[in-house]
């Protein structure tokens, strides 16, 4: 990952970033424990990059693909820190007040000025930060709308998808649930995927958007203003055409969200959500202080990193 912004440039910038992690450290199938257990022979150069209490932690796991997602989101973590100029070894990380990851700097390295979030699902592990640019927030998810497909499908086949919507209505503003159910599904084509897939592609990508804004603050999804949150006008991404199954092409990015907080219009937070293969969405979210809304500080394209030359390599040169 070179240390330029979007257009190429050194200085304060975004970047964004993700790792498919689905190919990567592949082990003989068995005992799920041991398949774990074994990312630290197959996985060793990575493995060695993250302190002892990172890889106790990835080793908890019980699933060999949570493991994989942990331990990328470790290095990417570093990774960002580094891309400041800091040595591998002091790129601590820790969490603010809030629980958000931060960077913990020590005396030398109190001028970075840098906030970063990570998101993880099915396999895919995305990154966004504000480098450089001072009381900028940053947050990103990532949905896959197929993960769930076996029970999703089961509860809207059996209950209908209002009443899968309702499940999830304690975290969701009750403009959004009326917005995901304005499209009704017929009784006639309840069974019929086009139908059903629509109405969950729009569902994960109110979620997606909702999540990256909630991330961007530091607060959790059990945050007591969450029903005050309001995004609106949501245009789903559409995947690109005829592509392979499990494949990460970049399909249609959407700009344009109405964010509401307590019924006021917020006009400090730009959001996008990106279409990437058949199934994924990534939202990224920034808050932009009033001093550098004419900056042209803006979000821009999500780049597909290679592991060893994008991030271990740099990892073992800032050593």
């Amino acid at each position: 990952m070179a240390s330029k912004n979007n257009d190429g440039q050194d200085g304060p910038r975004i970047i964004q970033c993700f790792i498919d992690t689905r190919p990567l450290w592949p082990v003989k199938k068995g005992n799920a424990r041991n398949e774990v257990q074994e990312l630290k022979t197959v996985a060793s150069r990575a493995f060695s990059l993250l302190t002892e209490a990172e890889q106790t932690s990835v080793l908890k796991y019980y699933h060999l693909k949570d493991a994989k997602m942990s331990m990328v989101s470790h290095l990417l973590k570093h990774l960002i820190i580094a891309k400041c100029g800091i040595p591998w070894s002091r790129t601590t990380i820790s969490r603010d007040a809030k629980g958000k990851p931060c960077f913990n700097p020590q005396a030398e390295d109190n001028h970075v000025i840098l906030d970063f979030n990570v998101s993880h699902q099915a396999g895919i592990v995305s990154l966004i930060a504000a480098i450089g640019l001072k009381d900028v927030a940053v947050g990103t998810d990532i949905v896959c709308v197929n993960e769930r497909s076996h029970q999703d499908y089961a509860h809207i086949n059996k209950y209908g998808f209002d009443d899968w919507v309702d499940v999830h209505a304690d975290v969701l503003a009750d403009s959004e649930v009326a917005f995901m159910k304005s499209a009704p599904v017929d009784g006639r084509t309840r069974g019929a995927e086009s139908v059903i897939e629509r109405q969950l592609r729009k569902f994960y990508a109110v979620w997606c958007l909702r999540e990256a804004y909630v991330k961007m603050t530091g607060d959790a999804l059990l945050a007591p203003w969450l029903k005050d949150l309001e995004i609106l006008d949501v245009q789903v991404p559409t995947a690109k055409e005829r592509i392979d199954p499990i494949s990460l092409e970049e399909g249609e990015v959407v700009r344009q969200f109405a964010n509401y907080f307590q019924g006021k219009a917020v006009t400090d937070v730009k959001t996008e959500l990106t279409a990437f293969g058949m199934h994924y969405m990534i939202a990224g979210s920034m808050r932009i202080p009033k001093e550098l809304r004419d900056s042209g500080v803006k979000l821009g394209k999500w780049i597909q990193l290679d592991l060893e030359k994008d991030i271990l390599d740099v990892a073992e040169a800032a050593s």
